[in-house]
This record gives structure tokens, sequence and C-alpha cells, in this order.
């Protein structure tokens, strides 16, 4: 899990700080997402924060009309964080992630 941290952008500064990343590991849990699964809902309030590791979801926005239209994919293999503001406020989220593929995520509560 150590190696995954390290390679986030959002704890780049964490980086030489063993005892920092080893708090930050015992902290988070894994969870795999079926295809088509949704990992995180626009609108919703949160309170945990996503790392996906592995497979591949897309990011849709919604219209005022609510049409979802898609916005980008991302990919498990960049260590992309989705969320990370729920751990800071209690903002609706932004967008909705939706797998496309089987996916890992590295998950982080507040």
């Amino acid at each position: 899990i150590i190696a995954h941290l390290k390679t986030v952008n959002l704890f780049q500064d964490l980086n030489g700080d063993e005892k920092a990343l080893v708090v930050l590991a015992r902290a988070v849990s894994h969870k795999i997402f079926n295809p088509n699964e949704i990992i995180l809902k626009q609108g919703d309030i949160g309170n945990e924060m996503y790392i996906l590791i592995d497979g591949k979801a897309s990011v849709y926005k919604e219209t005022p009309d609510g049409d979802e239209y898609k916005v980008s994919i991302i990919d498990g293999s960049f260590h992309i964080a989705v969320g990370e503001s729920a751990l800071i406020s209690k903002d609706a989220r932004s967008a909705t992630i939706r797998t496309d593929t089987q996916c890992t995520c590295i998950v982080l509560d507040q």
C-alpha cells in the first residue's frame, strides 16, 4: 500500500517520511468495484476519498436538467485520487465516477 500512496500527487509531501506513510497506510482499506458500479455519485455527501489503483472508470457530470455526460476516463495505473474534498468539507460530490472495468481502490475515510 505504501508504494501506491507514494505515487499519489496528493501525498507527495509525505515522500521521505516513512512514519507518516505507515500511519496513512494503516488508516486506509481496499475496495473492489465490479464493472458499471458507482464509486461516487454527483450530489451525494461523502466522507471518504478513493485512489484508483487498478482498472478504468469514467467521470460523468449532470446538466441542470439531469442529463449525464462523460467528462473523462481515469486509469488506475496513474493512481488518481477522487473525492478528496470530502475529507475537508461536507460539499456534495461534483461528479459521478462509474467503473468501466473491475476496479481496485484504496479508501481513506474522514
